[in-house]
C-alpha cells in the first residue's frame, strides 16, 4: 500500500475544485467554497471555507489519517462525477 503524502491530498483537492469550477486564488483561505485539509492535533480533516472572513466548517466529521482524508476526498469526487453524469 502506498504512503499518502500532502501532495496526494493536494492533487485530490485540485481535482475536486476543478470539477466544481472553483478556482482557488492567492487568498484561498478566505474564498467561500474552497475545500482544504486541516493537519492538526495529530490527524487530518477535510473542511470547507464558509465565508469571506475565513470561517469554515467540517465536511469530514472526524479527524483521521491522511489515507482516510484521501479516501474521503475520493468519495466526494465520485459523488460530484455521479451527479454530473445524472446517475443520482
Amino acid at each position: 500500500m502506498q504512503r499518502i503524502t500532502k501532495d496526494h491530498l493536494n492533487s485530490r483537492l485540485a481535482l475536486l475544485h476543478r470539477l466544481l469550477g472553483i478556482v482557488p486564488g492567492a487568498e484561498s483561505y478566505r474564498q467561500p467554497g474552497v475545500f482544504y485539509v486541516d493537519h492538526s492535533n495529530g490527524g487530518c480533516r477535510v473542511g470547507r471555507i464558509s465565508n469571506s472572513g475565513g470561517g469554515s466548517h467540517d465536511v469530514q466529521q472526524r479527524r483521521g489519517t491522511k489515507r482516510e482524508a484521501y479516501d474521503f476526498l475520493g468519495a466526494l469526487i465520485d459523488g460530484v462525477q455521479l451527479g454530473r453524469d445524472g446517475a443520482i
